[in-house]
């Protein structure tokens, strides 16, 4: 089996993951407050749990957003890094993938509903799932909304699942946990392979 490393940093809570032949393995510290060199350190330590290297890696999963500027920033940088001193496969998912999956057991089977992310100045950030037979599917990508945008997306959802603010929706709101980077590796049929990955990002930094 390949090894696999996750990177989460579009939100708040910033983690990792290793998956080792199946074991998925986890820093044991709040990486939130070191960022950069929190990232780095613990990156170091799973493999040397793992009894292997960076070298090593087969993989590597990151969340490129939407998210928060700083947080992308650390993240993808150190997945770019990584990309350049090792031959892996990057592999992208979105912060609205991770929240869909986190509620897709609490939504009823061939439910529509939309995960939303306040962008600031009246803008939201929202994604259409569906709970298909197969799994969850991607019915209309992370686009960035203004509110009469959002109502016409979220027409017909059954409800709204945010990470925060709720928007201006007549929905029934979920308000979803905080993912872990290995939920990541839950996520491989919404993942696509990207050599560069771009981070998208809540608000523009100015």
């Amino acid at each position: 089996m390949p090894l696999r490393l996750a990177v989460e940093t579009a939100f708040p809570t910033v983690s990792v993951a290793l998956d080792a032949n199946g074991t998925l393995l986890e820093p044991g510290v709040d990486l939130s407050a070191r960022r950069a060199a929190g990232l780095h350190a613990a990156v170091a330590d799973l493999v040397h749990q793992a009894d292997a290297t960076v070298k090593n890696l087969d993989e590597v999963w990151v969340d490129v957003g939407p998210g928060s500027y700083t947080g992308l920033r650390v993240g993808i940088a150190l997945v770019r890094t990584l990309a350049e001193l090792v031959d892996v496969e990057i592999k992208t998912l979105r912060s609205t993938d991770q929240l869909a999956r986190a509620v897709q057991g609490q939504m009823a089977d061939h439910a529509d509903f939309v995960v939303c992310l306040d962008a600031r100045r009246n803008r939201w950030y929202c994604a259409r799932y569906r709970v298909a037979s197969d799994g969850l599917e991607l019915v209309e990508a992370p686009t960035c909304l203004t509110p009469e945008e959002l109502h016409t997306t979220a027409s017909g959802a059954e409800a709204v699942v945010t990470n925060g603010a709720a928007p201006p929706l007549d929905l029934p709101v979920i308000d979803a946990a905080v993912p872990s980077a290995g939920s990541l590796f839950e996520l491989a049929h919404l993942a696509r392979v990207d050599p560069e990955p771009a981070p998208i990002y809540l608000m523009a930094p100015v």
